[in-house]
């Protein structure tokens, strides 16, 4: 196989895995703000993908590697034109793991309220802006005759882009509620079920004017295999509603993913061999083969991703096994019960260190601690006072009383 075609296909995975693994932790972080009420409900939401969440920021790292050695041209263009936005959905992306991790270490409300805002706008923005520059692959960025991006960043943002961003949030916000389905007990699960009923028709809705837009405006019109995938899309997106109607979440959750899979693959087949459009002139557009690196490191990408992309699969499938389990608030009290009391019983166990070391202290008659000690206390820690200490007290009682006699 031609090595441009096979480094561009490897690219075209990992960044559609990271899409469908990262897109229900996309939606998971929006739905815990608006679908669970308490803290721990909101918990027990960050608790389905929290121990999971950096694995899936692998794919998007390897993906750029493979955008760097093997299309060092687009990565450049793509990077020097569309930095805000890149660094706006990496920012999103550090804010977000920010306040899953930093929640719960303090329990003041207006912490954890602030906490939670910071996981539903690292979530929404990153979900807008994905939508939004993979859009802008089809729309066209101004890539001049130097194959460099010669305008603003903000000439990324159109009504079609704005659409597909829009789109891409709802897709994931669905995807999530799917996956929360799968993971959360029926409590819980019927309230998601019902707004993910009320938030799908938005998302049919949606989908269907970006189609529009996308074969009118884009190339993606010419393409039959891709308008044909976007189409299929639409129909599945609603098969996955029916399928939810149904209580069949399995099914649901394979619709939603089964719509993410099938609209960026239209995008990167309408595009074919191209992989960024330039909105000045055709001939300007970055493909596969002019913005290539030498065939030498094409193939020892192409060599090293076909070892790394099974093991990263193998990983998911480990680690995603090791967690899987149905999660409840009433399961995340019993397990802070359980934290509380074993912090109980270490605090016991050090006041009985404690108390051992003062009481041998107050045995070998150890002034100094004797003598910060009251009566009381010094009766409930040594116990019995030994005869010695009562012939000493009964002499000084002795002496006052022949005292007060003369």
């Amino acid at each position: 196989m031609d090595a441009n075609i096979l480094c561009f296909g490897l690219f075209g995975i990992l960044l559609t895995g990271y899409l469908l693994l990262e897109g229900f932790d996309y939606g998971i972080g929006m739905l815990q703000t608006i679908c669970a009420k308490t803290e721990l409900e909101r918990q027990v939401f960050l608790n389905t993908f929290a121990p999971m969440r950096e694995g899936y920021e692998v794919w998007l790292v390897t993906a750029g590697a493979v955008l760097f050695a093997g299309f060092p041209i687009i990565y450049a263009a793509l990077f020097s034109g569309l930095y805000l936005a890149l660094f706006l959905l990496l920012a999103a992306l550090i804010l977000r793991s920010l306040a899953v991790e930093f929640r719960q270490h303090e329990k003041s409300q207006s912490w954890r309220t602030l906490c939670n805002w910071g996981v539903f706008f690292g979530s929404m923005l990153p979900a807008f802006l994905w939508g939004l520059i993979l859009a802008g692959f089809l729309k066209g960025y101004p890539i001049n005759a130097d194959f460099e991006y010669s305008g603003s960043v903000f000439e990324a943002f159109s009504i079609y882009t704005v659409v597909a961003g829009t789109l891409f949030t709802l897709l994931f916000m669905l995807h999530g509620a799917g996956y929360l389905l799968l993971r959360v007990d029926t409590s819980l699960g019927e309230r998601i079920k019902q707004y993910a009923l009320r938030l799908y028709p938005f998302g049919i809705g949606c989908h269907i004017i970006f189609i529009l837009l996308t074969v009118m405006q884009t190339q993606a019109g010419q393409n039959m295999p891709a308008a044909g995938i976007l189409a299929l899309t639409v129909f599945i997106l609603g098969g996955g509603r029916y399928f939810l109607q149904q209580d069949r979440y399995w099914l649901g959750f394979l619709a939603t993913t089964l719509t993410l899979l099938g609209s960026v693959s239209a995008i990167f087949i309408s595009l074919f061999p191209v992989v960024v459009v330039s909105s000045l002139h055709p001939e300007y557009s970055l493909d596969i083969y002019r913005a290539a690196s030498g065939p030498v490191t094409l193939q020892i990408i192409s060599r090293a991703m076909l070892v790394v992309i099974p093991l990263l699969v193998a990983g998911q499938i480990w680690k995603a096994a090791l967690f899987w389990r149905r999660l409840s608030v009433a399961g995340l009290e019993l397990q802070n019960e359980n934290h509380q009391f074993k912090q109980r019983i270490k605090l016991a166990q050090a006041l009985e260190d404690c108390l051992d070391k003062t009481s041998k202290a107050l045995r070998s008659r150890d002034s100094q601690i004797i003598n910060k000690l009251s009566a009381k206390t010094r009766q409930v820690l040594w116990g019995k006072q030994d005869q010695s200490q009562q012939t000493d007290e009964q002499a000084l009682a002795d002496k006052r009383r022949n005292k007060e006699e003369n």
